[in-house]
């Protein structure tokens, strides 16, 4: 039975413990201790990473045995050092997932990656507090969280409007600034079916209780922060309709200070590119579509004009394939369905490349899906469509597909 170091000291990182188990599965050892720190995937929390290495080692050789600091990136120097992977639990053993093997009986130093460990318990802690403060002023539950790579999210099952959860979030902050304890104790029996606590297990011993004092208790399993001043934020960022009541994505902590750098920047860019400030980027994005809007109108008003004046000439030549640079599947249609006012069928292209031609054809008087199939094999094109309208390319010369059409009746 591994001793559950992370259950009472969650910002204990390293730790001395004995090899109990290796067990090899495919190309991962699967490594059971007599004590860790290395949190398993549970309650919606994924498992810690980390290191173990050889022997008794404090944290400032162990940090000079595992990586050299370059920016951001962590190399692995040393080949005494284990990487853990990953951190799972199965009918009550934990395994951690590593990349050799260890020997069964010797004394290892294991080292969690706090870097990644911290930002969870934030995470966690927050929508503790999150769905404490629901529960308390409207009465619903949590009925599934999710840590995700993107973002944490909380499915309630009751829904609120975003007035109520702009509440919600500034109850959370003032959470957090209160800076009030957050501790786990084991109840059983009598002392745990007397207790109001959430997320109520079928359980009736040694249940951990997660209590964040003046705002929540519930049952779980994973680490958390120690007060909630250490969650420095917690940021709700949208919410939506899911199955009977909403789902709610949020951040915390580091987290949250990270997605509000990168939308930051993305602001900043945005500002820039429009010359709208900041907080007027929303006008200025209206102006931006309004702009567009009349842009767009006054290019097709532009096209029915070169439109007329095609039809205009064709009336003139008599050809019934009509050739264009406007590559526009619209104008195409458009060219075509006049042609085929004239001429009964009519072809209207588009070079796209050297001999590769886009095109509509377009009648009213014959089958134009036989019609489609006799030109794409005369002019290796592929493509095809309903009676009346066919679309589609073909490999061809300007000359080919003017020698094709006339022949057309």
């Amino acid at each position: 039975m591994t001793e559950r170091l992370f259950e009472t000291q969650s910002h204990m990182s390293l730790f001395h413990a004995n090899v109990l188990e290796c067990e090899k599965e495919k190309n991962i050892y699967k490594i059971v201790l007599d004590k860790t720190t290395f949190f398993p995937e549970g309650g919606g929390q994924k498992g810690d990473v980390g290191y173990i290495t050889l022997g008794n080692v404090d944290k400032e050789d162990f940090f000079r045995l595992v990586t050299e600091e370059s920016g951001e990136e962590k190399t692995v120097l040393a080949s005494g050092v284990v990487n853990v992977s990953d951190t799972q639990e199965k009918n009550g053993i934990i395994y951690h997932f590593c990349d050799a093997p260890l020997e069964v009986g010797v004394n290892v130093t294991g080292l969690v990656d706090f870097d990644i460990r911290f930002p969870r318990m934030q995470n966690h802690t927050g929508e503790h507090i999150v769905s404490g403060i629901i529960n308390r002023y409207f009465g619903f539950d949590n009925v599934g969280f999710h840590m995700g790579s993107e973002d944490v999210t909380l499915d309630i099952n009751g829904t609120l409007t975003k007035e109520q959860l702009d509440f919600v979030e500034l109850e959370a902050n003032k959470a957090v600034v209160l800076n009030v304890p957050v501790f786990a104790e084991v109840f059983s029996g009598e002392a745990l079916s007397s207790l109001n606590y959430r997320s109520k297990l079928d359980l009736t011993e040694n249940v951990r209780i997660v209590t964040v004092e003046g705002y929540d208790k519930c049952a779980c399993c994973a680490p958390h922060v120690n007060r909630t001043g250490e969650i420095g934020i917690i940021k709700l960022l949208g919410f939506m309709n899911y199955k009977q009541g909403i789902r709610i994505h949020m951040l915390c902590g580091f987290d949250a200070i990270k997605d509000y750098e990168a939308k930051l920047s993305q602001t900043k860019a945005s500002s820039a590119l429009l010359s709208a400030k900041p907080n007027e980027l929303a006008l200025g994005i209206e102006r931006l579509l309004e702009e567009n809007k009349k842009e767009k109108q006054q290019s097709n008003d532009l096209k029915n004009i070169i439109a007329s004046l095609m039809l205009e000439k064709a009336k003139e030549t008599g050809k019934k394939c009509l050739f264009t640079e406007i590559n526009d599947p619209v104008f195409l249609r458009y060219l075509a369905t006049g042609g085929a006012d004239l001429f009964g069928v009519c072809g209207a292209f588009c070079q796209v490349s050297e001999a590769n031609y886009r095109y509509v054809a377009v009648s009213k008087e014959r089958d134009m899906r036989a019609f489609a199939k006799e030109m794409n094999s005369a002019l290796n094109g592929r493509g095809g469509g309903d009676n009346e309208l066919v679309q589609g390319s073909v490999k061809a010369y300007m000359g080919d597909i003017e020698a094709f059409f006339e022949n057309v009746k």
